[in-house]
């Protein structure tokens, strides 16, 4: 349905990620989000969700156009003075995941 996808702060319920192969996706997060986090795994804590990192981590060996940018913890807030959960912010500055998004095309 979609040529490319950019995932902002996302995180998921649902296990089955195989419905994610058929699209190109850029997965963007900060660390230090505290709304959405982008791992649920962290401390070997079982969750019913995954974060980006986790997602990111379930299909890198299977995605054929998968990419993943995180934001290092304190770069949104000291940097830019933002909330971690804003990732969108730098997102939507980003050239070059722009440039990708835009390449793809919808067979």
């Amino acid at each position: 349905m979609f040529a490319g996808a950019v995932s902002i702060c996302g995180a998921t319920g649902f296990r089955d990620l195989s419905n994610l192969l058929k699209t190109p996706i850029w997965l963007i997060h900060a660390a230090d989000d505290n709304i959405v986090k982008a791992s649920y795994r962290e401390n070997s804590v079982v969750s019913t969700h995954l974060g980006s990192r986790d997602i990111y981590a379930e299909l890198k060996d299977k995605h054929p156009d998968l990419h993943y940018t995180e934001y290092e913890a304190g770069d949104l807030k000291e940097k830019y003075g933002i909330n971690p959960h804003c990732s969108w912010v730098l997102a939507g500055r980003d050239d070059q995941v722009k440039e990708w998004l835009f390449s793809n095309e919808r067979c």
